[in-house]
């Protein structure tokens, strides 16, 4: 069972109490309930965030809100669960372009593929369910909006429910977007460019779903789910002496960008950097009176799961990685791997490459762990997919000797 949740992120241990909870009502193993999060920003705060502890803009969490939300998503998986109809399904995808790519350089590292399931009544040939998983930050909305949004994400799936049917259902997954994002792609921050970018995404995936044939479809789908632990290294934090002098160096570069005319997209470069060396002096002092540790101790081992559905393969990693860590298990296997991000939890900031953390951006000052848990978890999704692949040769050779 996958759900998609249009919010930042939820904890680990939401993530782990809704999974026990629909066993419980709807019998299947926790282990094959797949949680992520769209990571729109324009949503209810479900995450009490250490770096954010003296922000005064950040809300409290409404606890009934996490009540509501809690059981709002348990009957909805209980009712799906009492809506299954003979199925069959296929995988695809499709390159996008124009609605995001790397942040901080237009030309840098991307991973323009969007993964595709499309599931629909094997009777009827009609399309019930997409899951999509694409790699951007949902962020054309900024935080100075005050409207609730799902941001460019929402309006792809209105798109493609105006093309294929409103009572379409749609998961969409967030891949590996810690470096990505629409900030080199955008106008200006409106509701109106979120659905300039959400239509453009959805027309393509659109043209993808709509060229697939009888053919690609199965009803023959091999489904199998684990989940496993991964204990990751906390990285050193900066003093506060340092954090501050870090925090003054990123303010002045940002004057000096503003001076010079360099734009939004280095200039908003720039102004986050200035938001991570805020997170940092608060990451800073809990490290100082002992509550980042008690919060680490807590996240880890952190929750690594992988659904095999098919042939593919999708992977779910609890934390804003980049998409360095995505595309580098999609290389280790002949068979398709997509990767799903904020799955199963939060890691209170990125998981950034060695590189991004040299270079201090502002993704590496919003971080707790060392860029090693990057390659720790996609290890961990590895053994995981190995292991899957090994029990599907096995069952394909018992069945070939049964059939001779």
């Amino acid at each position: 069972m996958m759900i998609a949740l249009d919010l930042l992120f939820i904890e680990q241990e939401t993530a782990r109490e809704l999974r026990k909870a629909i066993q419980a009502e709807t019998g299947i193993d926790e282990k094959n309930v797949f949680i992520s999060c769209t990571h729109t920003h324009s949503g209810p705060l479900t995450v009490k965030v250490v770096a954010w502890k003296n922000d005064p803009t950040v809300p409290e969490i409404d606890m009934e809100y996490m009540q509501f939300l809690k059981d709002t998503i348990v009957a909805s998986a209980l009712e799906a669960s009492g809506n299954m109809f003979e199925a069959e399904a296929a995988w695809t995808s499709t390159q996008i372009n124009g609605v995001g790519g790397n942040r901080h350089d237009p030309n840098g590292l991307r991973d323009p593929e969007a993964g595709i399931l499309v599931i629909r009544d094997k009777r009827s040939r009609k399309i019930m369910s997409l899951s999509v998983i694409y790699g951007v930050h949902p962020t054309v909305l900024h935080e100075d909006s005050r409207m609730v949004s799902s941001d460019f994400p929402g309006y792809a799936r209105k798109y493609l429910q105006d093309k294929l049917g409103r009572d379409l259902d749609i998961l969409y997954h967030l891949g590996p977007a810690g470096n990505q994002g629409p900030r080199h792609y955008v106008k200006e921050q409106t509701f109106g460019e979120a659905e300039r970018l959400g239509t453009l995404l959805g027309s393509q995936l659109y043209r993808r779903i709509e060229s697939l044939s009888d053919g690609d479809f199965t009803e023959k789908f091999e489904i199998d789910a684990d989940i496993v632990p991964a204990t990751l290294p906390r990285k050193r934090i900066l003093t506060m002496k340092d954090a501050v002098e870090n925090l003054w160096k990123c303010r002045e570069t940002l004057e000096s960008l503003k001076k010079a005319g360099a734009g939004h997209g280095p200039e908003r470069t720039a102004e986050c950097s200035i938001f991570g060396a805020e997170e940092t002096i608060a990451l800073a002092e809990a490290e100082e009176n002992g509550e980042l540790a008690e919060v680490i101790a807590k996240l880890n081992p952190v929750d690594v799961q992988v659904l095999q559905l098919g042939d593919t393969f999708l992977a779910g990693l609890p934390s804003e990685i980049f998409a360095e860590y995505g595309l580098a298990l999609k290389k280790r296997f002949t068979s398709k791997v997509y990767t799903a991000s904020l799955v199963n939890g939060y890691l209170q900031g990125y998981i950034t490459t060695p590189d991004a953390a040299d270079k201090g951006c502002y993704e590496s000052s919003f971080s707790v762990f060392k860029p090693e848990a990057g390659t720790i978890m996609i290890d961990a999704a590895a053994k995981i997919i190995n292991k899957m692949l090994k029990k599907t040769r096995q069952r394909h050779k018992a069945e070939y000797v049964l059939g001779n």
